[in-house]
């Protein structure tokens, strides 16, 4: 196979595989994934503001269960695990600022989960106390003698409950240890003493643990992997911009290179059509010498018949290429046996040099007259000849004519 003549498919097979791979490199494959990601952060970000307002309605006690809280925890978790496949998803995005962002926001998010559990637990204890504090307080025996007491400490539980500062807390638990002094207390006053101090215990940590909550930077790191997803889509952007310059530069060169390759083949096709025009004249003045030429052999031929002497032609080795009719008539031989036989057969023997003598001299000298010699029939019988000799070339080959006739 020469390489040569397969040249231009190999050129062309070659752009359109670096037109494949640029195209390719140039439809952003990443484009996909940075939807993905940009749709986990929306859903992360409105979950969170949803689980900050079921924290907020159970710290106020409208919650009536935790239901939503656990549904909405559950959703984070969920999502956070398909933030951090979907970051490191490819080799270009594991090692890049963007992925160290989404793995601190999903550690946040854990982060924020365990401090909502704690919280949940927190707070149900404490809804719990002060359920039990309101309805065991309502319920107790005024015969206890206790009620100046009770209700000094129903004024300042509510007070502490709306605003749980440290005094009001000392105060209730003074009044606590006071009521726990009393002799023959009750024991529904001892449950109401352990539930109070519980709440005078969880209410401030309670606080401190919804503040921590609160706290917990989510809408930073969001902006801050937001940021960051923001550079890394420019970056690829940018990327493929210059795949896509790329492919425009390798599209036009193609382009470019089948112009060529066109022009040249209408080139060609105009070169051949010209040469054969040429070849078809050629063929045509060729074939028009060839009828002149058998038309002038044919009347030659007719002329040469029509003679009554012998007119014969040899070639340069003195073999017989043409015999007339009076050839035939003069020494007995038809002319399909003497075509292509030495002429000697036509000269006695004690003759033939004269003969061969005369040939060699009128290769050179066309001018001679007539010889006279002697010639042999067929069958052997001799008769007195006189020759006159003519020759004449045809590219390399030289010819004789000779005309014979009887002395």
């Amino acid at each position: 196979m020469r390489l040569p003549a397969y040249r231009p498919l190999f050129i062309v097979a070659g752009l359109l595989t670096a037109l494949t791979y640029l195209w390719h490199e140039s439809t952003s494959p990443d484009l996909e994934r940075r939807h993905h990601l940009q749709e986990i952060l929306r859903i992360i970000e409105l979950h969170d503001a949803e689980l900050m307002r079921d924290i907020l309605l159970a710290r106020a006690g409208l919650l009536p269960n935790y239901d939503a809280l656990s549904k909405t925890g559950h959703a984070l978790e969920t999502i956070s695990q398909d933030l951090l496949s979907a970051s490191q998803s490819s080799a270009e995005m594991a090692d890049t600022p963007l992925a160290q962002s989404a793995q601190q926001l999903s550690q946040t998010l854990q982060a924020k989960l365990t401090e909502v559990e704690y919280f949940k637990s927190d707070n149900a204890l404490l809804r719990n106390s002060m359920t039990y504090f309101t309805k065991v307080g309502q319920n107790l025996d005024v015969k206890a003698k206790l009620p100046a007491k009770v209700e000094r400490l129903w004024q300042l539980m509510f007070s502490f409950l709306e605003t749980p500062e440290a005094d009001l807390a000392q105060a209730i638990q003074r009044e606590l240890a006071s009521l726990e002094q009393h002799k023959s207390l009750p024991p529904e006053y001892t449950s109401l003493i352990a539930h109070g101090r519980l709440i005078v215990d969880l209410l401030p940590r309670l606080d401190v643990s919804l503040r921590g909550i609160i706290q917990i930077p989510i809408a930073d790191k969001l902006a801050a992997l937001q940021a960051e997803l923001l550079q890394y889509s420019m970056s690829i952007e940018k990327r493929a911009q210059t795949y896509r310059l790329m492919l425009y530069v390798v599209a036009l060169c193609l382009v470019v290179y089948l112009l060529y390759q066109f022009v040249r083949l209408r080139l060609s096709n105009e070169s051949l059509r010209r040469a054969h025009e040429q070849l078809q004249q050629e063929s045509n003045e060729r074939l028009h010498a060839e009828i002149a030429l058998r038309a002038s052999e044919e009347r030659l031929r007719s002329m040469t018949d029509s003679a009554h002497e012998a007119i014969i032609s040899v070639d340069s080795l003195a073999k017989v290429v043409s015999w007339n009719r009076g050839a035939e008539a003069m020494f007995g031989y038809s002319e399909t046996t003497m075509l292509g036989q030495p002429l000697l057969l036509l000269i006695p023997e004690h003759d033939a040099y004269i003969h061969d003598s005369i040939l060699t001299r009128k290769s050179t000298n066309t001018d001679a007259g007539a010889v006279q010699l002697q010639g042999q029939r067929q069958d052997g019988k001799g008769f007195p000849l006189e020759l006159s000799l003519s020759s004449w070339s045809r590219g390399n080959d030289f010819f004789h004519d000779g005309n014979y006739s009887r002395h």
